[in-house]
Order: structure tokens, then sequence, then C-alpha cells
């Protein structure tokens, strides 16, 4: 299902997620399986990976982000959102295009960290939804 996207190094952070064709605004790029669900005095015990791609998605529930989601690079003008766990392309992708994520739409984040997206219209800081 996941076939039109990889993972490789990024230029924006660590590794990314990246078109491996062309996708059409609309198109469907990546879908995302549900991933395992902790709380909070659960946490400790997963692997240092795994607390690397949580989210929170309630008082005391976490969730394990499982791939591709896990290494899509956040950026504040986005290619893509996320509906119904599939990954939608906001505007045409080229082959080889890193696939971002604007994470003040869709993550619920412990503390807010400095964004390096590198967008011309950057705001700073990723804050998460608030």
């Amino acid at each position: 299902m996941n076939e039109g996207v990889e993972v490789r190094p990024s230029p924006c952070h660590g590794t990314g997620l990246f078109a491996r064709r062309a996708f059409r605004t609309g198109e469907e790029v990546y879908r995302v399986a549900k991933g395992k669900v902790v709380h909070r005095a659960e946490i400790a015990g997963l692997t240092a990976l795994e607390r690397c791609h949580l989210d929170r998605i309630g008082e005391d529930a976490f969730e394990v982000i499982e791939p591709p989601g896990c290494d899509i690079n956040h950026s504040c003008e986005p290619n893509l959102e996320e509906r119904d766990r599939a990954g939608i392309a906001l505007r045409n992708l080229a082959a080889g295009e890193e696939i971002t994520l604007d994470y003040d739409r869709i993550a619920f984040l412990e503390s807010r960290f400095p964004c390096r997206c590198g967008s011309r219209v950057c705001r700073g800081t990723v804050r998460g939804r608030e």
C-alpha cells in the first residue's frame, strides 16, 4: 500500500519520507495502521525509538506512530495532510520530494521544540495541537 514512498536521509532532520513517484493534488500518498496505545505509566517500558514516535491521543493515552507516519518531518508549509490515517497530497508532489506535515495541526506534543523546516513562512517553534 505504501510502495509510492520511501524513507531516506533528510536535509530537514535525520531521515524523512520521500515520494518515489509523482502524486497529484488530493491523491492518497500513504496509509498508516493504528499503532500500539499505551498509558503514561507504560511509556518507560517502550524502546527509545517508540518513545520518539509517541502522539498523545487522550489525557492518559498515547499512540506509537507506525511507519511510514513516524518518518514524516514537520513543515510550517506542508505538502500533505492526514485524513482517516491516510496522507493526502495538498498539492502536486514531484518524484523525490520530501513529504511533510504540519505537526501543529495533527500532533499533541508533550513540549514545544525549535522548527528547522526552512519554509518561507516558518513559525520558528513547533507547538503541536493545543
